[in-house]
C-alpha cells in the first residue's frame, strides 16, 4: 500500500477521490443516526489531508464530491418530499433533488477552496483558518433545509452545554479545532512511514497549546454545566402536559373526514378529553390541516364551549385562509398558533414569522411579480403565499409563560433567542410584574412533517430542537403531527420521545425549571457568528490584498 501511495504527487487522483467520498460518508452518518455523533469529529480529516497537497481547482472538485455524497445521503428524503408534495414521478423527482444536493454541496466546496486559498499565503495557522471558516460558512450559507454540525451532536450533551454563550456554531469551532489537530497528526504519521509528501507546516507551539486549552476548557465547562442543570432540574416543580400526534396523511386538500367526527369535534378533541381525565393541565395539538377555527364561527364557538367544560388549557395550530370575495378562490393564508384558556376563551394568537421558501413565499420577489407567478406555476398548489408575522408573543398559563413557535422556526437559533428574550422583556415590563415574574417559561413548537413520508427527515428536524433548549436554558416541547414529538430539559436531555408515525395522545410530567432571565446567547444571538464572519472577511481581504500586491511587483518576463 505504501508503494502505491508513494508517487510523485503523494496522492494519486483515485486516492483523493476515495478520501473525499469517505469524508462525505462520515459526515452524513451522524445526521441519519445521532448515535454515531463521534463520526462528525473525523469527517473532514481525510479530505483535508489530501487537499493540502493539490491545486485549488482540484480542491473545489473534491469538495463538491464530498458535499454531494454527504447531502444526497443525509437528505435523501428530498425525493420523498417532491413526490408527495408535487405528485411527480421518481425520475423527475430525482432530477430536481440532484440540483438541490449540488447546490448544498457548494457549501463544502467553497469552504475548502477558501481554506486552501488563504493557506497558500503561508501567513496564517491552520488552527485559526479552518475552524473560523467552518463556523462562518455553516452560519451564513443559505439553505432550505439545514444540516449543521451541532445538530449531529444531540446525544453528546457535554459538548453542547457552552452553546448558551455562543449558540450552536460554537460547536463548529470546537470540531474544527479537533479536526485540524488530527490532520496534523495524520500528516506527521504519513511522513514518518516513508510517504513522499510535502510536510504541512505544523501550528506553532503557542497555537497548538491554545487549541488544546480551548478544547479542554469547552469540555470542562460542559461537564460542569451539565451537572449543574441536572441537579437543578431534579429539584424543580413539574406540570402534567398532554401531547397529541394526529398522524394525518399529508394532502393539499383542506378537508379530511373521520367517521364519527366533524369540524366542531375533531379526533384531537376526543383525545383531549381522555388526556384531561389523566390529569393534563395543558393539551397541545400539532400543526396540521386547517381546523377551520379561524374561518368558521360555528367551529370557534364549539371549541370554546368544549374547552370550558373540560377546564383545561389548549394550544393548537390553524390556518386563516384569505379567499377572493367573488369566486372564493384561495389567495393567501396566515399560519397561527392559538391558546385557549381553561375558561374556554382565546387568550392569545401568534403568527408564524419564519416562512418556508417556495412553500409559503417566493424569496426575493414580490407577491404578483413575473418571477413569483412562474415559480407558483412550477410548485402548483403546494405554494400558497403566507402572511409573515411581525411580532413574537407570550401565551400565559396559570403555571407558566409559553413561548410559541411553528414548524421550522426551531431551526433558526436567533429567531428562537429573540422570542425568548421578548418573553422575558414582556414579563419584566408587565403591569402584573410580580405575578408573572414568578412563573417559569416553556418553549412550545408545533410542526407537521408528514410531507416527508416515512423518511428520516422528521427526526432530523425534531431532535435538534434540543439545542434551542440549551441555548436559552428553558424546557422545550416540540409536538409533531407524525412524530416523534419530544420534551427536552434545559440541559438538552430528551425527557420524553413519542413514537414515530403513530396517532396517539401522551401524558408527560414536564419539569419547568429554567433561566429566570435571558442567557448570554438569547441576549446576543448573532454576536458569535458575526465575529466569525468578520474574522473570515479579514482573512480573505488580507490574502487578496497580498496576492494582488505580489502580482504587481513581480517583474515581467
Amino acid at each position: 500500500m505504501i508503494d502505491a501511495l508513494n508517487t510523485k504527487h503523494a496522492f494519486s487522483f483515485s486516492w483523493q477521490i476515495m478520501a473525499a467520498a469517505l469524508s462525505g460518508l462520515l459526515l452524513c452518518v451522524p445526521f441519519l443516526d445521532h448515535a454515531y455523533f463521534a463520526l462528525a469529529w473525523f469527517a473532514f480529516v481525510p479530505i483535508l489531508v489530501v487537499i493540502h497537497h493539490t491545486s485549488l481547482l482540484r480542491s473545489y472538485a473534491l469538495g463538491l464530491l464530498m458535499g454531494t455524497i454527504c447531502y444526497a445521503n443525509g437528505m435523501y428524503w428530498i425525493v420523498d418530499f417532491i413526490i408527495i408534495s408535487k405528485g411527480y414521478g421518481f425520475g423527475k423527482s430525482i432530477a430536481i433533488a440532484c440540483l438541490y444536493w449540488l447546490y448544498c454541496a457548494h457549501l463544502i466546496a467553497l469552504l475548502l477552496v477558501t481554506y486552501r486559498w488563504i493557506l497558500s499565503l503561508k501567513k496564517f495557522s491552520t488552527l485559526l483558518v479552518f475552524p473560523i471558516l467552518l463556523a462562518s460558512f455553516s452560519a451564513w450559507y443559505p439553505m432550505l433545509f439545514t444540516m449543521r454540525l451541532g445538530d449531529s451532536q444531540v446525544e453528546f450533551t457535554p459538548v453542547l452545554q457552552a452553546i448558551e454563550y455562543t449558540g450552536a456554531h460554537g460547536v463548529d469551532v470546537i470540531i474544527g479545532i479537533a479536526t485540524i489537530l488530527m490532520v496534523h497528526c495524520v500528516d506527521w504519521v504519513l511522513t514518518r512511514i516513508g510517504l513522499n509528501i510535502p510536510v504541512l507546516k505544523a501550528p506553532s507551539l503557542v497555537m497548538t497549546l491554545s487549541g488544546l486549552a480551548l478544547l479542554l476548557t469547552w469540555f470542562v465547562v460542559g461537564i460542569y454545566l451539565n451537572q449543574h442543570w441536572t441537579e437543578r432540574i431534579a429539584a424543580s416543580p413539574s406540570i402534567r402536559l398532554g401531547l397529541i400526534q394526529s398522524n394525518e396523511i399529508p394532502s393539499l386538500s383542506a378537508n379530511m373526514s373521520y367517521p364519527g367526527y366533524g369540524l366542531a369535534y375533531p379526533p384531537e378533541m376526543h383525545m383531549t378529553e381522555e388526556l384531561v381525565q389523566q390529569g393534563a393541565k395543558l393539551v397541545i395539538w400539532p400543526e396540521g390541516r386547517s381546523k377551520h377555527y379561524l374561518n368558521n364561527t360555528h367551529v370557534r364557538e364549539a371549541y370554546h364551549k368544549q374547552i370550558a367544560e373540560l377546564g383545561v388549557s389548549l394550544m393548537f395550530h390553524d390556518m386563516h385562509h384569505h379567499r377572493n370575495k367573488k369566486n372564493a378562490q384561495l389567495e393567501g393564508q396566515t399560519s397561527k398558533a392559538i391558546m385557549l384558556n381553561s375558561d374556554g376563551n382565546s387568550s392569545a394568537q401568534y403568527t408564524k414569522i419564519k416562512r418556508i421558501p417556495f412553500g409559503e413565499y417566493v424569496p426575493m420577489s414580490s407577491a404578483n411579480s413575473l418571477i413569483s407567478d412562474w415559480i407558483k406555476s412550477l410548485f402548483g398548489d403546494f405554494l400558497v403565499e403566507t402572511t409573515i408575522g411581525e411580532n413574537h408573543e407570550v401565551f400565559e398559563h396559570d403555571s407558566m409563560n409559553i413561548v410559541p413557535l411553528i414548524c421550522y422556526e426551531t431551526t433558526e437559533p436567533s429567531l428562537v433567542a429573540r422570542a425568548v428574550k421578548h418573553a422575558h422583556n414582556t414579563i419584566d415590563h408587565s403591569a402584573n410584574f410580580k405575578q408573572l415574574d414568578a412563573k417559569p417559561s416553556l418553549i412550545v413548537a408545533l410542526s407537521n412533517d408528514g410531507w416527508f413520508g416515512s423518511s428520516h427527515q422528521p427526526i432530523q428536524h425534531i431532535l435538534p430542537s434540543a439545542l434551542r433548549a440549551i441555548e436559552n436554558r428553558l424546557p422545550l416541547v416540540h409536538v409533531a403531527n407524525n412524530g416523534p414529538s419530544i420534551a427536552v430539559l434545559p440541559n438538552g436531555e430528551i425527557h420524553f420521545k413519542a413514537d414515530f408515525q403513530k396517532a396517539a395522545g401522551y401524558i408527560v410530567d414536564m419539569p419547568l425549571n429554567g433561566h429566570s432571565e435571558p442567557t448570554f446567547f438569547a441576549s446576543h444571538p448573532l454576536l458569535f457568528e458575526n465575529i466569525m464572519l468578520l474574522i473570515s472577511l479579514v482573512l480573505v481581504s488580507f490574502t487578496a490584498a497580498k496576492k494582488v500586491r505580489a502580482r504587481c511587483i513581480t517583474p515581467a518576463h
